[in-house]
C-alpha cells in the first residue's frame, strides 16, 4: 500500500503533466494560443525598460491547397515539421507557439538589433521549405511578419504590427518576411525570395511549351507536368494522376530510344534533345524535348524537360516529302533533272535520275557563284541565271511570268563521260524548277 507522502508526490506529478498538456498544442507540441499570450504579457511586464523585444508571426503559404490536394495527413506533416524547424531556430527561453491553424507566433526579448532580427527572418524563410512528397518537388513555403519594439509595448500593439507586416509579405510574393520597427512607420521589407517559392503557376499555365520532371529509375516516370503541358496535350491538370510511367504517354516505338537518350544525359551530365510521339486521349502528337539533369538530393536522378509541340512542322515535312516523291517519280519519266535548293545554306542538290545505277546525288555549294565559276552554267546563260538565282533567293522566282519563260544553258557531266556538252534547258523545265523553288520557299518561310 502506497504511503500518503508518496501519493502526494504522484498526484503533484499528474497535475503538473495535465497542466503541461493543457498548455500545449496536441499536433505540434508547441505552446497553444492562450498559454503563449499569457506568457508574453508576463514577459513584457517583467522585462527591463532598456530591452528590446520582437514578435514574429509566421504563416504557411497556400496551406489550404495542401490539404485540398494532398490530404490532411500532408497538412499535419507540414505543421509538425514547421514546429520542429522553428524550435531549432530559437532559444529555449523564447516563446514559440502554434497560434492557430497554420499560423505560428514567436516572442523573443533582450538586447536585440535590427541585423539579428533580419538574419532570423531570412533563416525562417530559408528553412521553412517543407517537402510534402516522396519526390521532393511539392514544396511548402512560409511568410513572416515581424515587429520590433521596446518592452513597454503591450501585446495587442505588437500583434497588430506584426500581422500588418505579414500581410505585406504575403502580398509581395510570399516566401519572404517584412519587418517594422517602433521608430519606423514604413517598415523594412526583405528581398529574400527562395526559388522554390516563386509563384510560377500563372506562367506555367500560359507557356506555349510544356515543362516536365522525369524521374530516372527502372521504370522511368513522369512526376510533374506543368499546366501548359496538360493544356496542350488535352489532359485536365487537376485530374492528372502522378507519378505515371512514360510508357503511358509515349508511343511504344519511341520509348526505348527516348529512355536511352535520357540515360546518356544522366551519365554525361549534359543536356539531351530528342523527338518523340506522344499519345494522349487517342491523339498522337510530335514533341521536341530538351532535358537536363537537375541538382537534387533524391536517390534517383531527375531530368527537367521542356516540351515543344512540333506536330504541324512534322505534318508539313511529311507533306513536302510526299510531294517531292511524286515529283521525283514524274521527273523520272522525262529528260530533265530535279534540283533541291536550300535557301538558308545556299546549296543545290541535283538528284540523279538513273536510280538503278550506283552513284550519289550531286551537291553544289555557294549558289549561284560556284555553279557559274565551275562552268556548270554556260557563259551564254550566266546573266539569265543570275537573274533567276536572285529571284530564287528572294522568294520571287515563283512569281515570274510563265508566258515568256526564260531559258539558259548548262554544262553537265554525263556519268562515265568526262567531256562537256551544252544542253539547253527548255522553258517547260525552267517552269517546273520555278514551281519547285516556289514550294520550297513557301515551306521554308512558314517554318522559319
Amino acid at each position: 500500500m502506497m504511503q500518503p507522502q508518496m501519493e502526494g508526490v504522484v498526484l503533484q506529478d499528474q497535475i503538473k503533466e495535465l497542466l503541461q498538456r493543457a498548455s500545449r498544442d496536441s499536433l505540434s507540441g508547441l505552446l497553444n494560443r492562450a498559454t503563449a499570450e499569457q506568457l508574453i504579457r508576463q514577459r513584457l511586464k517583467n522585462s527591463a525598460t532598456d530591452e528590446q523585444c520582437a514578435l514574429f508571426i509566421i504563416d504557411l503559404d497556400d496551406f489550404k491547397s495542401v490539404n485540398d490536394t494532398l490530404g490532411h495527413q500532408a497538412g499535419d506533416l507540414a505543421i509538425r515539421e514547421t514546429a520542429r524547424i522553428l524550435s531549432s531556430l530559437f532559444h529555449a527561453n523564447d516563446i514559440i507557439s502554434r497560434f492557430g491553424g497554420d499560423e505560428f507566433l514567436i516572442f523573443t526579448s533582450g538586447r536585440l538589433t535590427i541585423e539579428t532580427i533580419e538574419d532570423k527572418g531570412h533563416e525562417i524563410c530559408k528553412k521553412l521549405q517543407i517537402s510534402l512528397s516522396d519526390s521532393d518537388y511539392v514544396v511548402l513555403s512560409a511568410s513572416a511578419g515581424i515587429c520590433i519594439s521596446g518592452t513597454s509595448s503591450d501585446f495587442e500593439i505588437l500583434y497588430k504590427c506584426a500581422d500588418l507586416e505579414l500581410y505585406k509579405a504575403k502580398n509581395s510574393g510570399k516566401g519572404r518576411y517584412s519587418i517594422r520597427t517602433e521608430k519606423s512607420d514604413s517598415g523594412i521589407e526583405s528581398h529574400f525570395h527562395h526559388v522554390s517559392s516563386i509563384p510560377l503557376t500563372s506562367l506555367l499555365e500560359n507557356l506555349d511549351s510544356g515543362v516536365a520532371l522525369i524521374e530516372m529509375d527502372k521504370t522511368i516516370r513522369l512526376i510533374y507536368a506543368s499546366p501548359s503541358l496538360c493544356r496542350i496535350i488535352g489532359v485536365d491538370y487537376k485530374a492528372l494522376s502522378l507519378p505515371v510511367s512514360i510508357s503511358q504517354v509515349i508511343h511504344p516505338d519511341d520509348i526505348s530510344p527516348f529512355a536511352q537518350a535520357l540515360w546518356e544525359g544522366v551519365q554525361n551530365n549534359s543536356p539531351i534533345e530528342h523527338t518523340i510521339r506522344a499519345v494522349t486521349s487517342g491523339r498522337t502528337s510530335w514533341w521536341h524535348i530538351r532535358a537536363v539533369r537537375m541538382e537534387q538530393d533524391g536517390s534517383n536522378p531527375v531530368m527537367l524537360a521542356t516540351c515543344n509541340d512540333i506536330t504541324c512542322y512534322k505534318e508539313n515535312e511529311s507533306h513536302l516529302e510526299d510531294m517531292n516523291t511524286r515529283l521525283q517519280a514524274a521527273l523520272e519519266q522525262i529528260s530533265h533533272q530535279l534540283w533541291e535548293f536550300d535557301i538558308k545554306e545556299k546549296t543545290i542538290t541535283v538528284f540523279r535520275q538513273d536510280t538503278d545505277k550506283s552513284g550519289e546525288n550531286i551537291l553544289y555549294t555557294g549558289f549561284p557563284d560556284n555553279l557559274i565559276e565551275s562552268g556548270v552554267i554556260h557563259k551564254m546563260s550566266v546573266e539569265k541565271f543570275r537573274l533567276f538565282a536572285s529571284g530564287l533567293l528572294s522568294g520571287t522566282a515563283c512569281s515570274q511570268s510563265t508566258t515568256h519563260p526564260a531559258s539558259f544553258h548548262s554544262s553537265c557531266h554525263k556519268p562515265g563521260n568526262r567531256s562537256r556538252h551544252l544542253m539547253q534547258i527548255l522553258s517547260s523545265a525552267l517552269f517546273l524548277l520555278q514551281l519547285t523553288a516556289c514550294s520550297i520557299w513557301q515551306a521554308w518561310s512558314s517554318t522559319s
